[in-house]
This record gives structure tokens, C-alpha cells and sequence, in this order.
């Protein structure tokens, strides 16, 4: 009877763990765990061989980044509470399935799962990166300006995320640091899109973005600059790397390109609160994409 109440306390624990990590979670898989895995897919078929040790790698870096993910998200919702009562409540930290205690032991214990990952699967001081800016992001204060929370940390953040994703299958190739340098610097100069989703919480937890810092019009008007100055980026970089057909590579990218502009009309044409978080929901999916097109560059 006994081995009975601990099995379902355990199948009960289990499961509830899974069911906060998700709730906690399922608005950023797509950039991190999604995108993550796209990448080492990537770097997968570019290796010259595929076997058993290597997918083992590729399931094991799975979980490395829901760990990426997982502390980054507790410790950003811990500084929101308020906010998500309002915005977001099926939280659990707003919904109260936990409280800021429970959420702090997750914290601490998601980051050191994700450094034992990190020290197994070779990629530890891309680990480090991402525990520093995590922790100087989301309770240090960084995300209280716009310069540190969108240059500074998303930039570092994705050359994290990606580096990993890449060096958990295999070394380095030339192509490979441009395209993740490139990337990342796309993601620290146009991450302030996701900004104007909600200015007034923003404004109730203290943070100085873009739109807050400049007004609606110009930050729009710096923001679309942004992404005009990144779509020429992404297209230069992208023709230097390749070697391929011209007319192939033109039609790969211009989807992309196509995107890029599509941003920039939605941000001047669509200003509500929902059109702007559909057109940061755009960019995520932009993203997936720009890294699996880099498939076609290192085949």
C-alpha cells in the first residue's frame, strides 16, 4: 500500500513539474527550443557523417535547451508578477500554483541542471554566457534600459544559444561563426519589435524601451531602420557565404527578405497592441527560417 501512495506521489510530482515547466515556458519554445533544435539539425546534416553517438548528442542538447530556456523564464516572470495578472495570468506565479520561493528553488536548480548539461555535452562556457546575461537580465536590472535589453542581452543570448547548438554536434566551420554572428547581431538590433506589444507594462515595472524612451512614432521610425539596415545585412552575408546556383539562392531568399519588409509595413501601418504582438510573432518565425536556410550554406 505504501509502495502504491509513493508511486502516484511520485507519477503526481512528475508530472506537475512538467505541467509548470510548460506553462512556464510555451510562449518561448519557439525561440529557443524550436529554433535550438532547427540549428543543430543543421549543423547535423553538415557534419560529414551522421551516427548513433551524434543523434545522442542531438537528444541530449533537446534538453540542454529546455533548460536554456526554462531559469530564463522563472527568473523573467519573477520581476512581472503584477503584470502578468493582468496580461498573462495562466502563469503559474499570477495563477498562484507556486509561490516566489517555490520559483526561486526551480531557478537555482534548472541552472545548475543546465551547467551539468552544458560541462557533459562540451559546450560550458557557452552556459556561462547565458547563466550571466539570465541572471543580469532578468534581476540585475539590465532589462530596465533598452540598449542592455535588446543589443546587449538577446545578442549574447542567441550567440549562446546558437554556438551551443552548433558545437554540441561538432566543431566550428568558418561559415558557421559568420552565419551565427550575423544572426545574432539581427536579433540584438531588431529584438526591440517585441517592445511595443506593451508599453504600459512596461512602463508599470520601470523599464526604459525604445517606444517608451523615444515616443511611439520615432521608435518605429529607428526600429524599421533596423530592419532595413538587417535585410541588406542578411542578404550580402548570405551571397558570400554561398557557392550554389544564383537563380536558387535568390529564390531561398527573398522569402526572407519578403519578411523582413513585411515587418517593417506592420510596424508603421499596424500600431494596436495585438497587430504588434502578431508582428513580433512574425520575426520568431523569420528566425527559425534564417536558420534553416543556413542549411543550403553549409551542405
Amino acid at each position: 500500500m505504501d509502495k502504491q501512495i509513493s508511486f502516484h506521489q511520485l507519477f503526481f510530482t512528475f508530472f506537475r513539474e512538467v505541467e509548470l515547466l510548460w506553462k512556464f515556458t510555451k510562449t518561448d519554445l519557439l525561440v529557443s527550443v524550436v529554433s535550438a533544435s532547427i540549428f543543430m539539425l543543421v549543423a547535423l546534416f553538415s557534419a560529414s557523417s551522421v551516427n548513433l553517438q551524434s543523434l545522442g548528442y542531438f537528444g541530449l542538447g533537446l534538453c540542454y535547451f529546455i533548460f536554456y530556456i526554462y531559469p530564463f523564464d522563472i527568473s523573467n516572470q519573477l520581476d512581472a508578477i503584477e503584470e502578468d495578472k493582468i496580461n498573462k495570468p495562466f502563469r503559474p506565479l499570477p495563477s498562484g500554483m507556486i509561490d516566489e520561493q517555490a520559483a526561486y528553488f526551480r531557478y537555482y536548480l534548472g541552472t545548475a541542471i543546465y551547467l551539468a548539461l552544458g560541462a557533459f555535452l562540451g559546450v560550458f562556457y557557452w552556459s556561462v554566457l547565458w547563466v550571466a546575461v539570465t541572471y543580469f537580465l532578468n534581476l540585475g536590472g539590465l532589462d530596465k534600459n533598452w540598449i542592455t535589453k535588446n543589443f546587449v542581452s538577446m545578442g549574447l543570448g542567441t550567440a549562446a544559444q546558437l554556438g551551443a547548438a552548433w558545437q554540441i554536434i561538432g566543431p566550428f566551420s568558418t561559415s558557421a561563426v559568420i552565419w551565427i554572428s550575423l544572426i545574432s547581431f539581427w536579433v540584438g538590433l531588431t529584438s526591440c519589435t517585441q517592445d511595443f506589444r506593451d508599453v504600459e507594462g512596461d512602463r508599470k515595472t520601470g523599464r526604459k524601451t525604445l517606444p517608451i524612451v523615444a515616443g511611439d512614432q520615432n521608435a518605429r521610425i529607428i526600429t524599421i531602420a533596423f530592419w532595413a539596415i538587417m535585410s541588406v545585412s542578411v542578404a550580402v552575408v548570405y551571397f558570400h557565404l554561398q557557392q550554389g546556383i544564383f537563380w536558387l539562392d535568390l529564390a531561398l531568399i527573398l522569402p526572407a527578405l519578403s519578411c523582413h519588409f513585411y515587418i517593417m509595413y506592420r510596424l508603421w501601418f499596424l500600431r494596436t497592441p495585438k497587430a504588434d504582438d502578431r508582428t513580433y510573432l512574425i520575426q520568431c518565425l523569420l528566425y527559425c527560417y534564417l536558420l534553416l536556410l543556413s542549411i543550403y550554406i553549409f551542405l
